[in-house]
């Protein structure tokens, strides 16, 4: 856990203090609370949360653990927090429209066939 050299600045741009900063605020937990969970001190977490340091890899799946979110989603690969659910919610809702689609289509291939009868 050494510390960075950059700026505080430009190390809390990078991709997991970003993202660890957004779960905190989404999700209405504090740093203390982490920390408590994590077995370490609020400012070790406030560190990882500044990119001025970063966790070993034991602390870092506790905290996807913690926040149900995926690794690729904290280190910046994805940005669909939790495969499991987002992933789902998101297929479901491109099926869902997808068979709206079909339905419109439908109906205009009725409509035209009942033109076609009178």
């Amino acid at each position: 856990m050494s510390r960075k050299e950059k700026q505080t600045f430009d190390t809390e741009k990078e991709p997991f203090p970003s993202n660890l900063r957004k779960l905190f605020e989404g999700r209405k937990v504090s740093q203390a609370a982490l920390a408590e969970y994590l077995g370490i001190t609020r400012q070790a977490v406030s560190l990882y949360a500044t990119g001025q340091s970063y966790p070993d890899i034991n602390t870092f799946n506790k905290i996807t653990e913690y926040f149900n979110v995926s690794a690729d989603f904290m280190l910046g690969k994805t940005d669909i927090k939790n495969y499991s659910q987002d992933y789902k919610d998101k297929r479901i809702k491109e099926l869902e429209n997808i068979i709206s689609d079909y339905d419109d289509k439908l109906k205009r291939i009725s409509e035209i066939l009942n033109y076609k009868k009178k």
